[in-house]
């Protein structure tokens, strides 16, 4: 039986979809005769067939969930470095805007500075001055009124300001107001050029990020191309041994494809190796001689004493051997 496949085959026309094999039988059951299917002369023939494609479809799949995660991860990666450098952007645009803003307003800061400073150097206590600043706001002082919140902790305070220049008529003044960090040992030109020095900290900050983002993210995807290239060689492998009823290997090519397990256990290569269709699987081990296993038993050949002279074309020699001996 065949199932449609809702993901797009990108190997085949536009709006096709690909048939995946998810049953067989011996004979064609009534619940399936609404389905695709395909009749084979024998049922050995049909459950050659479905292991044979099963095989390759489910890598297939897999595949494609990998290059899927992969992607995902790499678009993760960008994401994260560009909301970096984004949230660094924001952060240069508020040192220039606060710069700005108190250039757009010297006198009334240099006022405020001086009011505070001089409240503060006849020895009024900070709660005194707080009160001192709520009543000149009552009294609708527009100096007081700029005083958002005093942090005579840090020798700070936050003041209103706006980009209220005098040349702009009242339709282009700004309506919003920013809350701007003011330093009281600072003059108001002295503040605008603190809030320009970290503007450019933020710019260098900000340069780095991107340099790193840059070498990192290349990193990833290179590390990523690798994996998936020894991801496609390992499906490629294994879908050509699928179609195989003899396999020869040599013990480097089993450590490879046991993929990091034990390649001398025979449980490890019996799961990763064998598929229904192999008969005769034999892996070389060199000086070693070999181990050899089929469906219905395994086993191992004991070594063979020989006077070695040259070792070129033994491994050719020994699976021709194999093939004559199958065939006689």
């Amino acid at each position: 039986m065949q199932k449609q496949n809702l993901g797009k085959d990108s190997s085949s026309q536009t709006g096709s979809v690909s048939q995946i094999y998810d049953e067989f039988c011996p004979i064609l059951l009534n619940q399936f005769k609404s389905r695709n299917y395909t009749k084979f002369e024998t049922f050995d023939a049909s459950l050659d067939e479905f292991y044979r494609k099963i095989e390759s479809q489910r890598s297939e799949q897999q595949q494609k969930a990998k290059e899927n995660s992969a992607a995902q991860k790499l678009n993760k990666i960008s994401q994260d470095q560009e909301n970096r450098v984004h949230t660094l952007r924001k952060e240069v645009d508020h040192c220039v805007k606060m710069a700005e803003l108190i250039e757009y307003n010297l006198e009334d800061v240099d006022a405020i500075i001086l009011a505070v400073c001089v409240a503060l150097a006849k020895g009024m206590n900070w709660d005194d001055l707080s009160r001192m600043v709520k009543d000149e706001k009552k009294s609708e002082n527009p100096v007081a009124s700029l005083i958002d919140k005093l942090h005579l902790e840090r020798n700070c305070m936050i003041l209103l300001l706006a980009n209220n220049l005098d040349e702009m008529n009242d339709d282009e003044k700004t309506l919003p107001i920013d809350k701007v960090e003011v330093d009281l040992a600072l003059s108001a030109h002295a503040n605008a050029r603190r809030w320009y020095e970290l503007k450019k900290k933020q710019e260098s900050k900000q340069e780095k990020t991107i340099t790193a983002h840059e070498k990192a993210f290349k990193a990833a995807e290179k590390k990523t191309r690798l994996q998936l290239n020894q991801m496609r060689m390992d499906d490629r492998i294994s879908l050509s041994m699928s179609d195989l009823d003899l396999v020869p290997l040599l013990i480097q090519e089993i450590t490879f494809l046991t993929e990091g397990d034990d390649p001398n256990d025979d449980d490890v290569v019996l799961k990763k190796l064998f598929h229904p269709n192999l008969k005769l699987l034999i892996v070389t081990q060199g000086s070693k001689s070999c181990r050899y296993y089929t469906k219905k038993f395994k086993g191992r050949v004991t070594d063979v004493k020989v006077n070695l002279i040259d070792t070129t074309g033994a491994g050719d020699a020994f699976v021709n051997g194999i093939l004559y001996s199958i065939c006689s």
